[in-house]
């Protein structure tokens, strides 16, 4: 989900193989991307991770600039072809607006308005928490008008160009899913209370390509992400409450499956899932601080269940922030800002340390270097290594619950009411 910071409320609410015909596959896959971008929530496939060159201890210099962004919003900026974009909604709940700033000095290069209406969330949640997708062409955002969420379709200059509704949208803490967009089809995950169907659009056009019904508990907000295959080719994995599944992306054919047995607890997804070594870990938990994770050896084929489990546990890793893979181990900041390493084959704990306050934004690495902002302002960098290493920690006197975007060698950091741009 693009922050949805409910680790507070009540029970609220990914790329480097080694065997070197998966990574061609994956330097492919970024290849595709144009230096410099970010189109997605959490970053190229949902990883996290930019070969972008990012300052790690801030002076007032650092600050290139900081534009206000009117009305309220959890929305992750996503960068692309030097442009910003990202999602806020009107104080009274009237309207959604995406808007569109220059990465060079922050200026709104368009904006798009939506009617909409004030409705219920979760008191961390908010009216305009989906981050958008693109594909380099054109951006698309999943809107929710207080009722019902429709996929919308903007070109890089904001024309629109399609709006395709999906119906309306149960959840006592509101919607916060994000899509995703790979190879001419965007992927939604429809998750709400009591429903859970899993989407893909043309996104020429709009049209549903297909869509795949999965098992519904509580509503959920990972986004999917594509995983290459030992053949040359992809399958699409998606975690809820319900597991992990892998499907065709182009046809959307089941191709494995792990239910995820939740011990009688039955919890929420909210950040995204991460991979590295062949093992695509999740985490789900609600705001009493329950938890559990499952680790999964990706591939094969039905039902994987009984034979798919590599470990799992029920402490220590967040509820909210995605997490960070690289090179055999997962990088994981709590929610109440303590940051773990985890090797990724067997979950042994490498190392923790308390960074300091909250936090509901997902980290991003630079390199090997990543941030973490909080929600006091303060941005943890440290680096992702089997041994911890500190590197420093900035303050911006502001409140992060959005997660950061890294594009044109700049992070962009959406704080409660203000983007600010740092190089």
């Amino acid at each position: 989900m693009s922050t949805h910071d409910l680790h507070q409320g009540e029970n609220m609410p990914h790329l480097l193989i080694r065997h070197s015909c998966a990574l061609l596959t994956a330097l492919v896959l970024i290849a595709s991307t144009s230096a410099g971008d970010w189109r997605r929530f959490h970053g190229p496939n949902g990883t996290g991770t930019s070969s972008d060159k990012i300052p790690t201890k801030w002076t007032a210099k650092n600050i290139l600039w900081k534009k206000e962004i009117p009305g309220v919003g959890k929305s992750s900026p996503i960068v692309v072809d030097g442009k910003v974009y990202l999602q806020s909604s009107s104080k009274d709940g009237s309207s959604r607006t995406v808007y569109c700033f220059d990465v060079n000095d922050g200026s709104v290069k368009w904006q798009k308005s939506i009617p909409g209406r004030k409705a219920h969330t979760h008191r961390l949640n908010t009216l305009a928490s989906s981050t958008g997708a693109s594909d380099g062409k054109n951006v698309y955002f999943a809107i929710w008008d207080g009722q019902g969420v429709a996929i919308h379709a903007w070109d890089l200059n904001g024309k629109e160009l399609w709006k395709t509704p999906l119906g309306r949208f149960k959840s006592q803490h509101g919607p916060g899913g994000s899509p995703a967009v790979y190879d001419g089809i965007i992927y939604y995950a429809f998750d709400m209370d009591g429903k859970s169907t899993l989407y893909a659009l043309d996104v020429e056009k709009g049209t549903i390509k297909w869509s795949k019904p999965r098992k519904a508990f509580r509503a959920s907000y990972s986004t999917p992400f594509l995983r290459p295959t030992k053949g040359g080719g992809n399958e699409l994995i998606i975690l809820s409450t319900a597991g992990f599944s892998a499907y065709e992306p182009k046809s959307g054919k089941l191709i494995w499956d792990y239910t995820w047995d939740q011990e009688g607890v039955v919890l929420r997804t909210v950040g995204c899932a991460a991979y590295t070594d062949g093992i695509v870990v999740g985490s789900s938990g609600n705001g009493g601080g329950s938890r559990r994770v499952i680790a999964v050896k990706a591939g094969g084929s039905g039902d994987i269940t009984q034979s798919g489990l590599a470990w799992k546990a029920k402490k220590s890793f967040p509820y909210v922030p995605s997490m960070i893979a690289k090179d055999g181990y997962f990088y994981a900041v709590h929610d109440k800002g303590i940051a773990y390493c985890f090797r990724a084959r067997d979950g042994k704990e490498m190392w923790k340390q308390r960074l300091g306050g909250n936090v509901s934004s997902s980290p991003v690495m630079s390199g090997d270097t990543i941030f973490a902002p909080a929600e006091n302002g303060d941005v943890y960098v440290f680096k992702a290594s089997p041994k911890f290493q500190m590197v420093t920690t900035n303050n911006l006197q502001a409140s992060f619950s959005a997660s950061p975007a890294i594009g044109s060698n700049r992070l962009f950091l959406r704080s409660r009411d203000s983007l600010i741009c740092i190089g």
